[in-house]
């Protein structure tokens, strides 16, 4: 009886060691550090978009060619991306992802974004 607490107790010790282990790997003083969303507390992953920019009634939105994929903007500025829903010409986007396939732009064709 005694050995199976002991045993209990030694897998709990290492799996608690093990889901501590990658945070404190991760946050250590020279790593790398995760853009976290204040509001939320989750991570922003960066991301490289080529795709025009549209507008409908739900708002913004990219339709990527590179990736081959549809996402939501979740800063729209109008003034600066009106012009490209008429022209609908391809651009290249720096953007976080802030949740699915919602996201941030950062840059267009590499000009800082001023988001309101």
């Amino acid at each position: 009886m005694r050995r199976r607490a002991a045993m209990c107790t030694a897998l709990l010790a290492t799996i608690l060691a093990l889901s501590l282990a990658p945070p404190l790997m991760a946050g250590g003083e020279g790593g790398a550090r995760t853009v976290v969303e204040p509001a939320t507390g989750m991570p922003l992953q960066a991301l490289a978009v080529a795709g025009s920019v549209h507008h409908d009634s739900r708002g913004y939105f990219i339709r990527g060619t590179s990736p081959a994929e549809i996402f939501r903007i979740t800063n729209p500025n109008p003034a600066n991306l009106d012009e490209l829903v008429v022209t609908g010409k391809t651009v290249k986007l720096q953007v976080r992802s802030v949740v699915g396939d919602n996201v941030a732009i950062e840059a267009i064709d590499g000009t800082p974004y001023a988001a309101p």
